[in-house]
């Protein structure tokens, strides 16, 4: 959660249901979370996201931009490969400029 709303539960709901089994067992497993990760499918397009969206960082307080990257699904080589679009959310750094800015 983020601002006291939720993200995507799905995954964390797998996770937090694999760390309540092991705990069961005897365990002591550590989970820190996740924020915003869930994927899917609308029609012929898969669609996916994981981390903030830039209106979700900024909402945050968080001084983020973001870049729209369009690439192929696969290699060039492989047949029918598909457009794929991502967009790049990050947070920015004094000094740093998004050219230059490594993960």
């Amino acid at each position: 959660m983020l601002g006291g709303r939720p993200g995507a539960a799905g995954p964390a709901a797998n996770k937090t249901g694999r760390v309540a089994g092991t705990v069961a067992a005897g365990g002591a497993p550590r989970f820190p979370g996740v924020v915003g990760t869930a994927g899917g499918e609308v029609f012929d397009l898969e669609v996916a996201r994981t981390g903030l969206t830039l209106a979700e960082a900024q909402a945050a307080g968080l001084a983020a931009s973001a870049t729209d990257v369009v690439s192929r699904s696969r290699a060039k080589y492989y047949p029918v490969p598909h457009r794929c679009i991502v967009r790049w959310c990050t947070r920015r750094r004094p000094g740093c400029s998004a050219a230059s800015w490594r993960p």
